[in-house]
Order: C-alpha cells, then structure tokens, then sequence
C-alpha cells in the first residue's frame, strides 16, 4: 500500500472529526486535525484546498486503467451452441501450427484463454514455446497468441527488469527470443513448438529433417477468424464464466513439485468451467508435462542426475569424463539427446563443455580428482568431488535425501 500524502492524512483526521461514531472520537479527531493545520502553518479556512488536494492524490496514485484492445470496440460474437470456445481455440490454433504432442495443443488452448480471467486466481502459470532449432516456428506462434490473449504486447527482447517494469500495466507479455531471462522456470508449461519438424524438445528423440508445408499461412493483419474468437473471449467467455478456483487436481500432479499443481490450477479451472471433457483433456495434459519433466529447470534435472551417478556408483569423487559417460548411459536417454539448456539445438550427446558451463554459476568447478584414491595404477583427472555438489543439491533439489556429505581425504601428489 503506498504512502499517504500529507493531504490525504488531513482527510482522515477531517472525516474522524466530522463522522465519528462518537463524541469522543470526533472531539479527538477534532483536536488532531487542528494540530496537523497548525504544524502546516494553516488554519480552517485552508481545509477546502488541503481536501481538493487530497482528491487529486488520489486519483495519481490510482492505478492507470488498462490498455484497450481495439477490437473491444467490435460487436461480440458467439459461437455454434455445439461447441465450446476452447473447441474453437483449438481448431484454429491447429490450422495455423504443428505441436509434438496433443496435450501441448491443449495447453496452449487452455492458456490463451486463461489469460481474460487471470485476475481470478492467485498464480500465474507461463507458457514457454521451445524448439529443437531455429526456424520452427516459434514466432508464428507468438504471433497466433497475439490475436487471441488480453491486451497482448508484443516484443522481440525483454531483459528481466523491464518485464517488471511493466507488470504493472495488466497485459499480456509476449516476448520472442528471450534467451537473456534468467527466471525459475519450475512449473512453467513448457509447450514444444514444431511447426516445421516431426520431433523436438529438449530431450528430443530426434529430429526429423523434412519441413511440413503448414496447413494454412497466418497473415498479420488478416485473422477474422481468430479476432472473433477474442471477440467472444473478451465480451461474452470471460465476463459470463463461472470458474472454481480450487478444482481438484490429478494426484500425479500433486505428488509433482508445488509450483507445477499451483501453475496448472488456474488452466484445469478453466477447463472444467467450458465442459466436462476439457476438464478430463487439461489433467491428462497436465500429468504428462508433469511426469516428462519439461516443466523443470534443466540445470534441476543435472543436479539430480549427477546425484543420481554418485549414489549408483557409490564413488566421492569421479572424473568429468566418466560422470558424462554415466549421464549418457542413463535410462532416459536425455544427455545423449540433449538439445541444449535453450532446447534449440539439433540432439547431441552432453559434452564435457556444456557440463562446465551448466555447472559453473553455481561454482562448481573442475578440479584435480584421484578417482582411485592414490592406489597403485590410479592416475588424476579433471572431475568433481561429490562435497562440490552438497550445496547445490540442497538449495535446488528441494527436500531430497542428499547422502551424507563425502569425507573427503586430501592427496598429495606422488
């Protein structure tokens, strides 16, 4: 709550004087409303410029109004009484571009429609669009985005101050190429976006190198189509809709990360406010961000990992190059199908590089390691002690076992 000016002040202590409940409140207002005249160097016949200026400081300090849209000022449109709006969304959305997976048509669905009933609810989920490599068509999709979510503002960059900077003006921040946001992606619906691949993602399985032809060209300034849909989003959806803000969520998102049943909350609201089907599509798309762990950091996902290595190998040290063989060798299969900490390069098995540089923020950093502890036949290497990663895990593993701290016995050099 901001500050009250001095008139404002003044105001408060007038109204006590003048509408207090009791005589003696209003004799105590009374006196400390003289006494504020006074230690201002006025008198009572001030108090109607000093209650005019109280007025104005009201209205600077209200909020401004948020920006319209011009197509609030169009006639609303509804739709065939045999269809949702979601149904519509995403007939439309499918029209323009391609996901890897239906439940990511379902989430992007679901999210532009949240954003007209966003002040609704308590968190905010944001949706991130990735891809294997440039050209996929990222940008189509922002662009698709900016004709269907409130008051949308478009932007090629945004640094992480200025995106605070405008959180005040209610709007709907669509930011392309945001690579210098250095935010806690964790529960972040992270949608692949392949309008031009077969196959994407972080932990890709491949890439397929053939473009599809898209099934129809989005035209900037030429969306009918899409604008009636934010025409009945705006005007009829959003003010008419009944929405529960605590419906009850799947319990494999519940035995998720906090942040990822808090993100998809609002997004299950709305589906189950448009139709009973929706509802059952949001929580099968929400269970499967939640188990494929897209949601997550990928820097979270090493940092498990790599505590996953040195419990399995029962090792306090190893070598940079065995643990990234280990992380290679991994059931899963992400790190030898790793598309880069953006999700924008073609799959690669995990370097040594990227791990440094993963790694290095939280400084940790390669070291000398004697992998066999100075035993006849042990040779040293660059690598890590398992004390380097100890407090790492506890400040981004949450609450998970971290094994005992490592002792660690210092060798010197033959």
């Amino acid at each position: 709550m901001a500050k009250k000016t001095p008139a404002q002040h003044f105001r408060d202590l007038f109204n006590r004087f003048m509408a207090g409940s009791t005589e003696h409140e209003r004799k105590q207002g009374e006196r400390a409303m003289d006494a504020w005249l006074k230690r201002h160097g006025k008198t009572r016949i001030d108090a109607p410029k000093v209650l005019t200026q109280a007025e104005a400081d009201d209205k600077a300090a209200a909020p401004p109004p948020p920006p319209s849209d011009p197509r609030d000022a169009g006639p609303a449109q509804s739709v065939d009484s045999g269809y949702t709006v979601l149904d519509l969304i995403r007939e439309r959305v499918e029209l323009y571009l391609v996901f890897s997976s239906p439940h990511e048509y379902v989430a992007y669905t679901l999210w532009a429609a949240y954003t007209h009933v966003y002040e609704f609810y308590q968190h905010a989920p944001r949706l991130v669009i990735t891809s294997p490599t440039s050209g996929c068509g990222k940008s189509r999709g922002l662009r698709v985005l900016d004709r269907l979510v409130v008051r949308p503002k478009m932007s090629d960059n945004f640094t992480t101050a200025t995106l605070y900077d405008n959180a005040n003006d209610r709007r709907t921040l669509l930011v392309d190429e945001a690579d210098n946001l250095d935010f806690d992606t964790r529960g972040s619906l992270r949608a692949v976006f392949n309008s031009g691949y077969e196959k994407g993602g972080m932990f890709s399985r491949g890439v397929g190198k053939q473009k599809r032809r898209p099934k129809r060209r989005f035209v900037t300034g030429n969306t009918p189509d899409l604008d009636a849909l934010y025409r009945h989003l705006a005007s009829i959806w959003a003010p008419g809709v009944i929405l529960n803000p605590d419906p009850k969520l799947p319990d494999e998102l519940l035995r998720a990360d906090p942040s990822v049943a808090d993100n998809w909350r609002p997004l299950i609201s709305v589906a189950d406010a448009c139709l009973p089907a929706w509802g059952t599509l949001a929580r099968e798309a929400a269970v499967f961000f939640a188990l494929s762990g897209r949601h997550e950091d990928p820097i979270v996902v090493l940092l498990r990992d790599i505590r996953t290595v040195f419990d399995m190998l029962s090792v306090d040290r190893i070598t940079i190059k065995a643990l990234v063989t280990a992380l290679h060798e991994m059931e899963d299969g992400r790190w030898s199908e790793f598309c880069g900490v953006q999700r924008n390069r073609t799959p690669h098995k995990l370097r040594e590089s990227e791990l440094r540089a993963m790694l290095r923020p939280l400084g940790i950093v390669t070291r000398s390691v004697w992998p066999g502890k100075g035993k006849p036949g042990d040779h040293s290497g660059k690598g890590y002690y398992r004390s380097d990663f100890e407090a790492a895990w506890r400040a981004y593993c949450g609450d998970e076992e971290t094994g005992k701290p490592a002792k660690v016995v210092t060798l010197k050099a033959p």
